[in-house]
């Protein structure tokens, strides 16, 4: 838990300033349709929470009146949700409590109350109507099943798990704004005694296939793009210099120069 004094301390800085620990944005070049992002880079997946809720501000800013979408490539499957009817109805009570736009009240409650294990984000975004409907690729061999949520708003959302990217565009028919959130450990293999853990790394000649800007699943994001969060998650990829050796190579496969940079634009073609 963060020390009372701690949390008194945060609560009272300018909210406008307020970052997760270890992470940073910055801009994106504009999406295909001309929309203004920000990336969010992030160590504990768990924080995504935090950019999650400033893109959404961000996009009704712009008369963009719905929650985006989300659109999630992970190793592991972050939808965890209590099952306990009680439990569902005290975190209810507890969401209803919190000011979505205090940045400092929902970093503590990331800290704080969301699974250390960086499990249950995407139910509590769900919950909160931070976004919307959530497209899921993971590549555990875990059992999961589409399933519906209702937020403490009254509005319905759905995930659907995907078997691969190329099947968002079979799945999303809308074209409203979508969130793009990229767990690197994606880009690792199943342990082959634990087939539910990160193994090795994938090649580099495995990984930038993957990451073509010409696939219509890519095309998709890249004309929704309502902002981006990348996970660095290094207690998964095999360490800090793996996950650093990972997002190097996910800027090179996407962007002309390093994110952030004057030069920074989406590459359009192999």
């Amino acid at each position: 838990m963060i020390p009372q004094v701690l949390q008194d301390e945060l609560l009272r800085q300018d909210s406008s300033e307020i970052s997760p620990p270890g992470s940073f944005s910055c801009k994106l070049p504009l999406s295909l349709r001309g929309r203004h992002n920000d990336a969010g880079v992030i160590l504990a997946h768990r924080f995504a929470l935090h950019f999650w809720r400033s893109f959404k501000n961000d996009h009704r800013t712009n008369s963009i009146g719905t929650s985006p979408d989300l659109f999630t490539m992970d190793f592991h499957d972050d939808f965890f949700t209590a099952v306990d009817p009680v439990e569902n109805q005290e975190l209810d009570a507890e969401l209803r409590s919190l000011d979505l736009n205090n940045a400092a009240q929902m970093l503590l409650f990331s800290a704080s109350r969301l699974d250390r294990e960086n499990a249950d984000h995407i139910y509590h975004a769900m919950k909160l109507d931070i976004i919307g409907d959530v497209y899921s690729v993971i590549k555990a061999p875990e059992h999961a099943e589409d399933q519906n949520v209702t937020d403490i708003f009254g509005n319905n959302h759905c995930i659907t798990y995907l078997k691969r990217p190329d099947d968002l565009t079979n799945e999303r028919v809308c074209d409203g704004p979508l969130i793009w959130d990229l767990d690197l450990d994606y880009f690792c293999s199943p342990d082959p005694e634990r087939p539910n853990q990160t193994g090795p790394r994938l090649t580099d000649d495995q990984i930038t296939p993957q990451l073509l800007p010409t696939p219509d699943w890519m095309q998709h994001v890249l004309c929704c793009l309502a902002g981006m969060t990348i996970a660095l998650e290094p207690f998964h990829t095999g360490g800090l210099v793996t996950s650093l050796d990972l997002y190097k190579l996910l800027e090179d496969s996407l962007f002309t120069a390093p994110i952030g940079s004057d030069k920074c634009e989406w590459r359009t073609s192999v």
